[in-house]
Order: C-alpha cells, then sequence, then structure tokens
C-alpha cells in the first residue's frame, strides 16, 4: 500500500484504492480483484462525469 500522502482528489482516491486492492488480490482470492475492477470502472465514470467530451 502506498504511504504518500493522500490525495483531496476524490477520483485519484479511488484509482489509487483500487490499485492498492489490486496488489491485495494478488495474495488472496478472486473477490478483491472482483472489487478492484469495480473501483477501477467507478473512478472512470466519475472522471467520465467530470471531464464530459
Amino acid at each position: 500500500m502506498d504511504t504518500a500522502t493522500p490525495s483531496r482528489d476524490p477520483v485519484e482516491r479511488l484509482s489509487q484504492l483500487a490499485a492498492d486492492v489490486e496488489s491485495f488480490s494478488h495474495d488472496a482470492d478472486d473477490a478483491f480483484g472482483a472489487i478492484a475492477e469495480a473501483l477501477h470502472l467507478i473512478a472512470d465514470e466519475l472522471g467520465a462525469l467530470r471531464n464530459p467530451q
């Protein structure tokens, strides 16, 4: 897990959380991988809402 100062940006925080959960999934069962994938999707959707193209 990253020990750097966490970002205040919710999309960046979700992305970092997803990356952290993803790193745990290599040591645990596939449930963590599914959670990480869901967090990545949520972060992507929030980012798209923030910056519509």
